[in-house]
């Protein structure tokens, strides 16, 4: 456990997915798209009992257009998270300065 009250493992795959899109397990996927019965029956026991500081760090910390559905987290995965995002901002800006 660390000091948000969950495991440096799911932090890790919380703030992969974030950066580049890397899709996470099953758990984390129906967390992000707001499945509470099916996170808590994919969740073992560790994470069934961090789940409260889980949800509290996706809610707090993870960009809103990442997380709660499943076509948001889809969209997310597609474009390769903020890497993604950050590079098609540049080619837009590339864009702009060619005209």
């Amino acid at each position: 456990m660390t000091i948000l009250g969950f495991s440096k493992d799911v932090k890790h795959d919380l703030d992969e997915y974030v950066r580049i899109g890397r899709p996470t397990g099953d758990f984390l996927e129906a967390v992000l798209e707001n499945d509470l019965m099916l996170s808590f029956a994919r969740a073992d026991e560790d994470t069934q009992r961090d789940m409260f500081f889980i949800v509290k760090y996706v809610y707090n910390i993870l960009p809103i257009g990442c997380y709660g559905n499943k076509e948001r987290v889809t969209s997310w995965i597609e474009r390769r998270g903020m890497m993604g995002a950050m590079a098609e901002g540049e080619e837009k800006d590339d864009d702009l300065h060619e005209k």
